[in-house]
């Protein structure tokens, strides 16, 4: 059956060969040789060769960004080793710990609670200059954070009433 739906097709092209003088036939047989070579370079080796074309122009541009993440990562690895380091050499936060940099300011404190990376603390007719001092040094030595500040001016110069909360830093 398949062979005479085929010969049903070539049957007319055969024809057609047939009738051709031997030159028709060779001038027609180099025009569908440079044909089917036109069709082989369009659809297979045109676009191969566009394709590296567009390759050779982008990629010197990839190689640069490849090369920056490899400097980025790098630099977020010193980075990540400098906070490991930091938070090993940042002190615990005891209580122990901010009765010393209360003290170091000579801030007395009326109330005052450690634990689990807070500490809540009242202050009572302090100077306000000892105290940015005692928060920025417990910024600095402990890695805390002012997260609640209730902080009241009294009638005499440089002197507060304060309730604060400060927080370990998640940063470290």
């Amino acid at each position: 059956m398949k062979t005479a739906s085929f010969n049903r097709y070539t049957g007319p092209i055969q024809a057609f060969w047939s009738a051709r003088n031997p030159r028709e036939q060779r001038l027609l047989g180099v025009g569908l040789a440079v044909a089917g070579l036109g069709l082989l370079y369009l659809l297979l080796i045109d676009p191969a060769l566009q394709g590296r074309e567009q390759l050779q122009k982008t990629l010197p541009s990839l190689r640069q960004q490849v090369a920056e993440l490899r400097v980025l990562a790098q630099e977020a690895e010193s980075l990540s080793d400098q906070s490991d380091s930091a938070t090993a050499d940042t002190p615990l936060l005891t209580r122990a710990s901010v009765e010393a940099a209360l003290q170091s300011q000579s801030l007395t404190p009326e109330n005052l609670s450690v634990g689990a990376g807070t500490v809540r603390v009242q202050l009572a007719s302090v100077s306000f200059g000892s105290l940015t001092g005692w928060l920025g040094a417990m910024q600095s030595t402990l890695g805390v954070a002012v997260s609640e500040a209730n902080i009241v001016a009294q009638s005499q110069a440089d002197s507060v009433n304060a309730t604060l909360t400060l927080q370990k830093r998640n940063d470290e």
